[in-house]
Protein backbone atom coordinates (compact mmCIF):
# COMPACT_ATOMS: atom_id res chain seq x y z
CA UNK A 1 0.00 0.00 0.00
CA UNK A 2 1.75 3.52 -0.89
CA UNK A 3 0.24 6.93 0.87
CA UNK A 4 0.73 9.79 -0.57
CA UNK A 5 0.12 13.66 0.70
CA UNK A 6 0.73 17.37 1.17
CA UNK A 7 2.87 16.77 3.96
CA UNK A 8 4.62 14.56 5.89
CA UNK A 9 2.06 15.22 8.96
CA UNK A 10 -0.74 14.30 6.14
CA UNK A 11 1.15 10.79 4.77
CA UNK A 12 1.41 10.26 8.54
CA UNK A 13 -2.07 10.99 9.73
CA UNK A 14 -3.30 8.49 6.79
CA UNK A 15 -0.54 5.89 7.63
CA UNK A 16 -1.94 5.75 11.44
CA UNK A 17 -5.57 5.50 10.18
CA UNK A 18 -4.84 3.10 8.14
CA UNK A 19 -2.86 0.72 10.68
CA UNK A 20 -5.57 1.69 12.78
CA UNK A 21 -8.41 0.24 10.49
CA UNK A 22 -6.29 -2.50 8.98
CA UNK A 23 -3.60 -3.66 10.98
CA UNK A 24 -2.46 -5.96 8.36
CA UNK A 25 -0.92 -3.29 6.69
CA UNK A 26 1.33 -2.72 9.51
CA UNK A 27 4.92 -2.62 8.42
CA UNK A 28 3.34 -2.76 5.07
CA UNK A 29 2.34 0.73 4.00
CA UNK A 30 5.41 2.87 2.17
CA UNK A 31 5.24 6.81 1.77
CA UNK A 32 5.78 8.94 -1.42
CA UNK A 33 7.70 12.12 0.12
CA UNK A 34 6.86 14.55 -2.87
CA UNK A 35 4.12 16.79 -2.11
CA UNK A 36 1.18 16.31 -3.71
CA UNK A 37 -0.68 19.44 -5.44
CA UNK A 38 -3.49 17.90 -7.38
CA UNK A 39 -6.98 19.30 -6.31
CA UNK A 40 -6.50 23.07 -7.96
CA UNK A 41 -5.18 21.59 -10.99
CA UNK A 42 -7.24 20.82 -14.27
CA UNK A 43 -7.17 19.05 -17.70
CA UNK A 44 -3.94 18.50 -18.85
CA UNK A 45 -2.44 19.73 -15.63
CA UNK A 46 -3.54 17.25 -13.48
CA UNK A 47 -3.46 14.47 -16.08
CA UNK A 48 0.38 15.49 -16.04
CA UNK A 49 0.32 15.75 -11.84
CA UNK A 50 -1.55 12.49 -11.82
CA UNK A 51 0.62 10.50 -14.34
CA UNK A 52 3.92 11.92 -12.22
CA UNK A 53 2.45 10.31 -9.26
CA UNK A 54 1.99 7.35 -11.14
CA UNK A 55 5.45 6.94 -12.14
CA UNK A 56 6.55 7.56 -8.60
CA UNK A 57 4.64 4.66 -7.14
CA UNK A 58 5.83 2.40 -9.86
CA UNK A 59 9.30 3.47 -9.35
CA UNK A 60 8.76 2.84 -5.77
CA UNK A 61 7.12 -0.38 -6.77
CA UNK A 62 10.25 -1.72 -8.97
CA UNK A 63 12.96 -0.58 -5.95
CA UNK A 64 10.81 -2.62 -3.62
CA UNK A 65 10.87 -5.29 -5.85
CA UNK A 66 6.76 -5.55 -4.71
CA UNK A 67 3.53 -4.52 -6.43
CA UNK A 68 0.91 -2.45 -5.47
CA UNK A 69 -1.82 -2.73 -4.16
CA UNK A 70 -3.26 0.10 -3.22
CA UNK A 71 -2.52 4.08 -3.32
CA UNK A 72 -3.96 6.41 -0.86
CA UNK A 73 -3.44 10.22 -1.54
CA UNK A 74 -4.45 12.97 0.88
CA UNK A 75 -4.83 16.80 0.19
CA UNK A 76 -6.39 19.49 2.63
CA UNK A 77 -8.91 21.67 0.58
CA UNK A 78 -8.02 24.18 2.31
CA UNK A 79 -11.07 26.30 2.60
CA UNK A 80 -15.09 25.67 3.52
CA UNK A 81 -17.03 23.12 2.12
CA UNK A 82 -19.16 24.26 -0.83
CA UNK A 83 -20.45 23.45 -3.95
CA UNK A 84 -17.82 22.18 -5.78
CA UNK A 85 -16.17 20.32 -3.59
CA UNK A 86 -17.53 16.97 -4.51
CA UNK A 87 -16.78 18.28 -8.43
CA UNK A 88 -13.40 18.28 -7.16
CA UNK A 89 -13.09 14.85 -5.41
CA UNK A 90 -14.68 13.15 -8.16
CA UNK A 91 -12.63 15.51 -10.95
CA UNK A 92 -9.09 14.37 -9.23
CA UNK A 93 -10.17 10.69 -8.44
CA UNK A 94 -11.14 10.52 -12.22
CA UNK A 95 -7.74 11.40 -13.03
CA UNK A 96 -5.67 9.07 -10.74
CA UNK A 97 -7.69 6.15 -11.30
CA UNK A 98 -7.08 7.06 -15.09
CA UNK A 99 -2.96 7.01 -13.54
CA UNK A 100 -2.96 4.83 -11.38
CA UNK A 101 -5.96 2.02 -12.65
CA UNK A 102 -6.78 2.22 -8.66
CA UNK A 103 -6.71 4.86 -5.92
CA UNK A 104 -8.58 6.39 -3.48
CA UNK A 105 -8.66 10.03 -2.97
CA UNK A 106 -9.04 11.94 0.14
CA UNK A 107 -9.93 15.03 0.52
CA UNK A 108 -10.27 16.58 3.77
CA UNK A 109 -12.08 20.00 4.04
CA UNK A 110 -10.17 21.28 6.73
CA UNK A 111 -6.79 20.47 7.65
CA UNK A 112 -6.46 16.72 8.34
CA UNK A 113 -4.67 17.70 11.87
CA UNK A 114 -7.70 19.56 12.92
CA UNK A 115 -9.98 16.49 12.81
CA UNK A 116 -7.32 14.70 14.53
CA UNK A 117 -7.70 16.72 17.68
CA UNK A 118 -11.06 15.80 17.67
CA UNK A 119 -10.84 11.92 17.99
CA UNK A 120 -7.37 12.02 20.14
CA UNK A 121 -8.05 9.46 22.58
CA UNK A 122 -8.13 7.31 19.32
CA UNK A 123 -4.88 8.46 18.49
CA UNK A 124 -2.22 7.23 20.58
CA UNK A 125 0.99 7.08 18.97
Amino acid sequence: MVVAGEDRNDRIALRVLLEEFCPDMRGRIVEISDPVRLHQATGATLAARAEALAGKVRARATRDDTGVACVFVHEDLDRADGDDYPVIRERVGKALEAALGTAHYVLAVAEIEAWLLLCAEHMER
